[in-house]
């Protein structure tokens, strides 16, 4: 039982197409807002039978996410990390980081180390947001002469709105969210262009300018994207404000048997969150893995005290199952599988525990119990495949011995 610590990996939950179906119903307001004619209430009266449709999804979609924000730890206006105003603040940074990774796409990142600020002051808030009201005041009062550039702009707040506004999410800037959002930039460029006198050869010779430079950006992208260690290393590298990079590769290491090399990731992501259940949680894993089970225990305790969970009352049973207090073991994934019964890991555990006191008949059912919780796991299934051949081979020993007798 003593290497299990290294199975459990990072799960984050996810709720982007309930946003996406509530950002489509806006743009699709804001268009008939704009077309013909910037403003005027004559799209949505011509389109009303559209939106009276459209309304269930949309209530089905702002349901959904209202639920999701009610009981993700990552998501709402009880995610520790944020309060809605400093979101508010941050985002507003986060919007112009968002443009300029459009235009330059310097700086990506797997998981951007993207600082907090706290007051409308911190990190120069009160002036994005002062460019940002600015430029939506803009929007407005130009929508007649610079249509096109001004319904992009709305297009791409509205695409933002519902994860880059004052609803608090633990991720402040995420890249993703800008695949949709990256119309309205086109659109602004098409405004650009129409209104630029550029002879054939210029224009000819900026596009292959553009393509060239962007296209070796998504080269060189594209075979980082092929490296995964290397993103989550330069992702942990580059942190100082977010520790979960940190914690990503440390995991990783984790995985990969490079324990040691986990530890200075742990020490500064300690040093930026000291009560974390989640830095708790890989310091004790990491401890466990260099081969310190007693301070892993007591690690994975006060994990365990600050949010108590079935993940880690599993890592607690890992731990004293490898210094071979069984029935310590024992209980503690029992307790695991008892909060989570829908968890294969806590299953895979428990069966694992069942092997060590040789009770193969019990392992086996809860080997099945988790695969069928979890049928691509390949680690659970070969377990399994081995609990068979060994139950076999009992079975064969014991009609060798009856025949003898």
């Amino acid at each position: 039982m003593a290497d299990s610590h290294r199975r459990v990996g990072v799960v984050r939950p996810g709720g982007e197409d309930e946003e996406n179906a509530v950002s489509l119903a806006g743009i699709l307001l804001l268009t008939d807002l704009m077309w013909p004619k910037a403003f005027s209430l004559e799209g949505p009266r011509k389109n009303w039978r559209l939106y009276v449709l459209m309304l269930p999804g949309v209530l089905v979609a702002a349901v959904a996410i209202f639920r999701m924000l009610a009981t993700a730890g990552t998501a709402g206006f009880s995610v520790g990390s944020f309060k809605w105003y400093e979101y508010a603040f941050t985002e507003a940074r986060a919007m112009f980081a968002y443009i300029r990774l459009a235009i330059l796409p310097i700086g990506q990142s797997l998981d951007h180390d993207f600082a907090t600020s706290h007051t409308i002051f911190e990190r120069g808030a009160v002036v994005y947001m002062a460019v940002l009201f600015g430029l939506v005041a803009a929007a407005v009062r130009w929508r007649h002469k610079f249509p096109l550039a001004c319904f992009g702009f709305l297009m791409f707040l509205v695409w933002l709105a519902p994860t880059s506004s004052v609803v608090p999410i633990d991720d402040a800037l995420v890249e993703r969210r800008m695949y949709l959002a990256m119309i309205g930039l086109i659109l602004i460029a098409c405004e650009a262009v129409r209104h630029w006198q550029l002879r054939a050869p210029a224009v000819t010779g900026l596009v292959t300018v553009t393509v060239l430079v962007f296209g070796a950006f998504c080269y060189e992208r594209n075979k980082l994207w092929g490296k995964p260690e290397t993103l989550v290393a330069l992702a942990a590298a580059e942190a100082r404000h977010n520790p979960r990079p940190m914690l990503n590769f440390a995991d990783f290491l984790i995985q990969h048997d490079r324990c040691d090399q986990a530890v200075p990731y742990l020490a500064r992501a300690e040093r930026i969150l000291p009560n974390s259940y989640f830095v708790k949680a890989s310091w004790g894993r990491t401890l466990a893995c260099l081969g310190r089970p007693q301070q892993a225990l007591l690690v994975l305790q006060q994990a365990a005290a600050i949010r108590p969970c079935s993940q880690v009352y599993e890592w607690i049973g890992l731990v004293y199952g490898g210094m071979g207090k069984l029935t310590e073991a024992r209980d503690a994934i029992r307790k695991s599988v008892e909060m989570d019964p829908q968890s294969a890991e806590a299953h895979s555990a428990l069966a694992l525990w069942y092997e060590s006191v040789h009770d193969l008949e019990s392992a086996e059912v809860e080997y099945r119990r988790s695969l069928e919780l979890d049928p691509e796991a390949a680690t659970i299934r070969a377990n399994l495949q081995r609990v068979a051949r060994l139950k076999n081979k009992s079975s064969a020993d014991r009609q060798r011995l009856t025949s003898e007798f």
